[in-house]
């Protein structure tokens, strides 16, 4: 059993063939609460902490290839302190956030007062529209047409649609099966059935 996981920095697309056959976990931007608890770590009480969560939340609002990270802004922080009065805000944040004149001129266009609240949210697929009320089975495929067709895969595993839960408990065969809530009872019970050896 072996669980493979790709990580990737969004510098690439992922094709749509690649998609289909892995779950895809998508990490958002942490709430710049987050950043300003990260710094105070490492930087306690530090004058520049406001100045880089703000900066933080600019590369997100300015949509930047890849936004602040925590490290790039303590690595800024340390600069500022060993460079003291001849420390430069512009210099320093193209030298350790925006790296590039195009991402550094995106950043510039930013207003002062902007601030990052949406985090990007998936549209809300509303589970109402897919209730079992609103199948309309005058879509499926008339009885009486005979072209070929292949068979559904719940035909198959001979699996049938109803979920409603027998009145007495089924005969149990070798092929009979089922899904249970894992509880003290139900691990009780499934091994009080188990055959132990004598």
């Amino acid at each position: 059993n072996l669980i493979v996981f790709i990580t990737m920095n969004d510098e690439r697309e992922i094709s749509e063939p690649l998609l289909r056959r892995l779950p895809l976990i998508e990490f958002k931007p942490l709430p710049p609460l987050v950043v300003k608890k990260a710094l105070e770590l490492s930087h306690p009480n530090h004058p520049l902490i406001p100045s880089c969560v703000l900066l933080y939340e600019h590369t997100l609002v300015a949509r930047l290839p890849k936004p602040a990270t925590i490290q790039e802004l303590r690595q800024l922080i340390d600069a500022a302190d060993c460079l003291g009065e001849n420390a430069d805000w512009n210099e320093l944040v193209f030298q350790f956030i925006t790296k590039t004149r195009d991402a550094h001129e995106q950043l510039s266009l930013v207003q002062p007062s902007a601030r990052y609240r949406s985090y990007e949210q998936l549209p809300v697929v509303d589970p109402n529209n897919y209730d079992s009320d609103n199948y309309n089975q005058d879509d499926e495929q008339e009885e009486h047409d005979s072209s070929p067709r292949m068979p559904s895969l719940s035909e198959i595993k001979n699996i049938h649609s109803s979920t409603s839960c027998p009145d007495e408990t089924p005969e149990v065969t070798e092929h009979s099966g089922g899904i249970l809530s894992l509880t003290d009872e139900s691990y009780s019970a499934v091994v009080s059935m188990c055959e132990h050896p004598t």
